[in-house]
């Protein structure tokens, strides 16, 4: 009565609490959407497995990937393969995402662009904790402030959104470059 699923084949194992939907899968529950080539659940471990042309959307934040799977005991999402994830104040996009709800941290792995207003950092990787508003993005920093027109290229940096201050070390010639 609180969930709708669609899909044109697969099953669902009562006994062992496991399904798999597959042809146009979709799940729907309150504001949260899903849809991907095959959907499955596993009711025993708490964990939803979204392969190919994976989307999800809740409220404002949209994600999509080639593989999305959330572990619900955790409330630990993962992305991989063409990651992307929007809300109203940021887009990241990446090989793969892992996000922890419950510690308010994200990681990027692979080449990453972020984009929070008009902040954008692109880097092979970001860990970002947002209880503490502390990020470290390394390998290949691109940072640029589209109002203030300044960019910064390292090997890495670290930034505090809380205070504003970006640190940035390592670049051409060991040092970092503003422009």
């Amino acid at each position: 009565d609180s969930s709708l699923i669609y899909c044109e084949d697969g099953y669902y194992d009562i006994a062992n609490n496991f399904a798999e939907f597959r042809q146009r899968a979709q799940f729907e529950r309150g504001e949260q959407q899903a849809t991907a080539d095959v959907i499955i659940y596993d009711g025993e471990e708490e964990k939803y497995i979204l392969e190919g042309d994976a989307r999800t959307k809740e409220g404002d934040r949209v994600a999509t990937a080639d593989f999305i799977e959330y572990d619900a005991i955790n409330d630990k999402t993962f992305l991989s393969g063409n990651a992307f994830v929007q809300d109203s104040s940021q887009t990241i996009r990446a090989d793969r995402i892992d996000y922890d709800a419950k510690n308010e941290t994200y990681t990027t792995s692979g080449r990453s662009e972020i984009i929070d207003g008009s902040q954008i950092l692109e880097a092979d990787g970001v860990d970002f904790n947002n209880d503490v508003g502390l990020g470290i993005a390394t390998g290949n920093v691109y940072w640029r402030d589209t109002v203030e027109q300044i960019s910064i290229l390292a090997d890495s940096a670290a930034y505090n959104q809380n205070t504003g201050f970006l640190k940035a070390s390592g670049g051409r010639r060991g040092r970092p470059l503003l422009i």
